[in-house]
This record gives C-alpha cells, sequence and structure tokens, in this order.
C-alpha cells in the first residue's frame, strides 16, 4: 500500500490558524484525513472515519449532498469550522481531540476512549503539515525531521522563514497513468 511508506504534503499550517479550522485531505480513492486545530491550539490528523459503521465524518465536496431535510445530521464538507464532528450514519460525536464523547444508544459497559478516532501520523516541518496514512503504531522515518540545525535544509528554514509563508494556491493534478511510473519520473 503505496500511502503507507511515503509522507505526503498535506497543506500548510496557516490554512487552519483559529481553533476548530479544519480541512479533509484526501489521497487516492476514498481514503482521507481530518486536519484540525483543537482548542488547545494544537494540530491534530485523524482518518476521516467513524469507528462505529466507518462513515466519512466530512464529506469530499464531489460527494453528492443528501438532498432529504429529515435528515438531523449534516454531514460537513471538505473544509471549514467546527465544534464537534457528527457521524452522518448513527451520530456518534467527537470533539476536536478525536475523543468519542457521545455514542447513541450504547451499552452501559461500552468503552468511548477505546473508540476514539483514529491517528493519522503528522510531522510539521517549517509551518507545512505532512501526513502518513499507515495504521502501523511506528510511521515510517520521515527524512527532513531528522536534519540537525546546522543541516542545508535547516539553513533555508531559518534563512527564508519558511514557517511564515503561506498557500497561495492549491492545485490538483488527476492523472490517468500508472501510480509507480507518475512516482519515479516525480522523483527524478
Amino acid at each position: 500500500y503505496i500511502a503507507e511508506n511515503f509522507w505526503l504534503l498535506a497543506n500548510h499550517v496557516s490554512r487552519i490558524p483559529e481553533p476548530g479550522d479544519f480541512f479533509v485531505f484526501k489521497f487516492g480513492l476514498g481514503e482521507s484525513a481530518i486536519v484540525v486545530r483543537n482548542e488547545s491550539n494544537e494540530i491534530r490528523a485523524f482518518h476521516n472515519v467513524c469507528r462505529h459503521r466507518g462513515s466519512r465524518l466530512c464529506r469530499h465536496d464531489e460527494d453528492p449532498r443528501p438532498d432529504d431535510d429529515r435528515l438531523s445530521v449534516r454531514q460537513l464538507g471538505e473544509s471549514g469550522k467546527a465544534q464537534v464532528f457528527r457521524c452522518p450514519y448513527h451520530a456518534w460525536l467527537y470533539d476536536l481531540d478525536g475523543s468519542l464523547i457521545d455514542a447513541y444508544d450504547m451499552p452501559d459497559d461500552f468503552d468511548m476512549a477505546a473508540n476514539s478516532l483514529i491517528d493519522s501520523h503528522m510531522k510539521i516541518v517549517a509551518g507545512n503539515i505532512f501526513l502518513n496514512f499507515s495504521r502501523a503504531e511506528d510511521h515510517p522515518e520521515f527524512g527532513a525531521a531528522s536534519y540537525d540545525s546546522s543541516s542545508e535544509l535547516m539553513g533555508l528554514v531559518n534563512t527564508h522563514s519558511l514557517s511564515s509563508l503561506m498557500i497561495g494556491a492549491n492545485q490538483t493534478y488527476q492523472i490517468i497513468a500508472n501510480l509507480k511510473l507518475a512516482l519515479e519520473n516525480f522523483q527524478d
């Protein structure tokens, strides 16, 4: 599974400046993570999947929006501001730290803590948010994180204040190609 071996640039911390701000980072066919700034002003990343029945907590913009007014739970879109994340299927409720805070009609012995959202591996380097979709406890090595303060990369970071830069525009490209060849070509 290719996403388990690579760190992917998701965005910049300036995309979510205030507590409650979030965005969905999509990868491949249906895989995604919610990146959110919590109430403590920390940035967290979670797999965009409810622990109950596997529904997406936040929809992808290309997902059809249900037009049925009888639905009591409106699914959040790809970005915005939230106080909680609510599953559209059975309305399980998660806080901005990924903790399950309400699970309707579950038995008394149900362990809420064991059903929190699954963390996505995340690194922030010079204000850039990198994600890795591995579900393994130990994430793959992240090369830039091991650079010391005298390295060439860190010299660039300090000289040009990369952490204070902001994203000017986002572009998404769909390619009809062999993914391995596209990545190999990109890395050359």
